[in-house]
């Protein structure tokens, strides 16, 4: 059967007999659809390709109407890509437009046939259809994948619901939902604004002696932290809403930043922006770190299922040296290129790493020694200085000296685990 079908489109649209499309996948990753192609390559005089409508030739039409041309979706099954059963794969394109509830249609595989397309197949608007996938999702089994099955070759030798271009009585998704809420990668055109976003809603008291206060965070996170992390965000149309960015780790997915418009709290577009990321985190865990003083936000990852893992006591000082001097007369600045560019870099204190911002405040690892913490309060006393509380305490068993302590708080490690009841 499947040569004969091969021979049907090489005769009648030539070469290449096979279509290749990247779809929708299990768990939302992405697999090559293999499928008879079905139309010409006919293009305009500019070289772009014509509409569906005019590419879709009578051969074509017949094929799709007996669904012969998704034979070859068995090679798919056979790789473990798909079942016979299932939500139909979809375009990639269409990921940021799910609700949250359709997006539990990837967890199953997708499949040539599914409930769907034997209430309606082609027929069915986009609420409908999908609306069917998470049905399908939530309770199949085998007694459902037969009747499935046999229905399908019902509807398929009877044509019923058949309609060879969809696009004659449907929209595509993307852009049936194109001005509801989606969340999509953030393009590069809007990094700059994604990173304002993300620095104007959290309190400068969050953001003291971090990158955040950085002048050029926005900046930086373009040039440099997207090198490895990644940025995501929910739009209203071309609206930015929210942002998170994250990086992705072989065991776990961890957040580095996460806002919201305030004028579009309590909306839940936050819920819908992490629930997404944990759909993208494929079953692994997400972490992120949250002030203890942020007590919407705890409350707000507590209401999504993360939980506390471990805290750590950190406290800002003032240094209390003398001299108004730049900060780089006193220390080396390791990559100055960088510094004076974003004003974000480091120095190396007796042989330990410590971060540098915009030369008014310095950031010890939780691994320093309080002989390192002794020399930057040496510093002038412009600076601020973050660092562990058990460091400082450290320093006074060793040396009482007077210092002034700006703040203290806690940094929490909270963790969203799959399967875990949230």
């Amino acid at each position: 059967m499947l040569l004969a079908v091969a021979l049907l489109v090489l005769v009648n649209l030539g070469s290449p007999v096979l279509f290749h499309q990247q779809r929708i996948g299990y768990r939302g990753k992405a697999f090559w659809l293999v499928k008879f192609r079905s139309m010409t390559d006919d293009r305009d005089s500019s070289g772009a390709l014509l509409a569906d409508t005019y590419r879709l030739k009578p051969f074509g039409c017949w094929l799709r109407s007996t669904s012969l041309d998704e034979l070859p979706e068995l090679w798919n099954v056979l790789k473990g890509e798909m079942s016979l059963v299932g939500p139909r794969p979809l375009l990639m394109r269409y990921l940021p437009f799910f609700s949250e509830r359709e997006l539990s249609r990837f967890k199953v595989l997708p499949g040539m046939t599914g409930y769907a397309q034997v209430q309606g197949r082609n027929l069915c608007g986009w609420d409908q259809r999908l609306a069917a996938d998470v049905k399908y999702a939530v309770g199949y089994n085998l007694w459902i994948d037969l009747r499935i099955l046999l229905k399908t070759a019902f509807v398929v030798t009877r044509g019923h619901g058949v309609l060879v271009d969809p696009s004659l009585s449907m929209k595509d998704l993307d852009t049936e939902r194109a001005h509801s809420l989606h969340v999509k990668q953030v393009p590069s055109s809007k990094i700059i604004s994604a990173g304002k976003l993300i620095q104007s809603e959290i309190s400068d008291e969050i953001k003291d002696a971090t990158i955040l206060s950085a002048v050029n965070f926005p900046f930086f996170l373009k040039q440099v932290l997207l090198k490895e992390s990644k940025l995501m965000g929910v739009f209203r149309g071309q609206e930015m809403l929210a942002a998170i960015c994250y990086i992705v780790h072989d065991a776990f997915f961890h957040v580095n930043y996460f806002a919201v418009l305030h004028s579009e709290r309590s909306k839940g577009i936050g819920k819908k922006l992490i629930n997404y990321l944990k759909f993208l985190s494929g079953g692994l865990a997400v972490t992120l770190h949250v002030d203890s003083r942020n007590h919407d936000a705890i409350r707000f990852y507590s209401r999504n299922g993360f939980r506390e893992v471990s805290r750590q006591s950190t406290c800002i000082l003032s240094a209390h040296g003398s001299g108004r001097n730049s900060l780089e007369d006193y220390i080396q600045i390791i990559n100055s290129e960088q510094y004076k560019v974003y004003g974000i870099s480091h120095s190396i204190i007796d042989g330990i790493k410590v971060g540098i911002i915009d030369g008014r405040f310095v950031n010890l690892p939780s691994d320093a020694p309080p002989r390192v913490l002794e020399k930057c309060l040496m510093l002038p006393d412009y600076l601020k200085i973050r660092c562990p509380v058990s460091i400082f305490k450290s320093l006074l068993n060793e040396r009482p000296a007077f210092v002034n302590v700006c703040a203290t708080y806690d940094i929490i490690l909270m963790q969203w685990t799959p399967f875990a009841g949230s």
